[in-house]
């Protein structure tokens, strides 16, 4: 009698529980719509896209560890490194190359003092002969000079200078050199230069 009492006892119990348990409202599963702690959203409005992950690159070799190889910068047609995220001018400065600077057309050439100089070399010959310089205008000089003297030494024509028509010595372009008699052992040769007039800017005397 006491057993059965007992058993209808748990029984009760247990519907009892079952029942207390069905009649509770059900709990949101978290991470649906009904979720509270869910970020709330306006209708109509794109869902929030997820964070992209972080890829991390390297150019360290395989197999060599603390090995780090820089990314040559960018430069310039001229060598000039170019600023980081830059591009280069549309019109960069040209590099300066020695020598490549233009030379006036009227410049005397670079060899012109050495053919002076040869003139007065022929004048220090004739010295050293005779004893003294040639007088006289550049046509006296030059009869002079080609052998019409006492001991009818012959200097010949300097290298770089030539003879006109009228027997006078002239430059690479043909103008007679002024003589001018500065003693009896020294003499001042001028040439007009490329432009063939005297007492110019691009005159060489010596």
């Amino acid at each position: 009698m006491k057993n059965g009492r007992l058993l209808i006892a748990c029984v009760l119990v247990v519907a009892g529980l079952a029942v207390f348990w069905g009649t509770r409202p059900g709990v949101p599963v978290s991470g649906g719509e009904n979720d509270p702690l869910a970020p709330a959203t306006t209708p109509g409005s794109p869902s929030a896209a997820p964070n992209p992950p972080l890829v991390v690159t390297s150019n360290t070799p395989p197999g060599v560890k603390g090995a780090f190889t820089p990314t040559p910068r960018p430069r310039q047609p001229n060598g000039t490194p170019l600023a980081t995220g830059g591009s280069p001018p549309a019109n960069p400065a040209p590099a300066f190359i020695p020598g490549s600077l233009p030379v006036p057309a009227d410049a005397p050439p670079p060899d012109l003092r050495a053919e002076i100089g040869a003139v007065q070399t022929a004048l220090r010959d004739f010295r050293t002969a005779l004893g003294g310089n040639p007088v006289g205008t550049n046509a006296e000089i030059t009869k002079t000079l080609l052998g019409d003297n006492l001991k009818q030494i012959k200097i010949p024509v300097p290298p770089g200078s030539q003879l006109n028509g009228q027997g006078e010595l002239c430059d690479r372009w043909g103008t007679p050199y002024f003589f001018h008699q500065l003693s009896a052992t020294r003499m001042e040769i001028r040439s007009a230069g490329p432009d063939r007039q005297m007492w110019t800017p691009d005159d060489v005397q010596q």
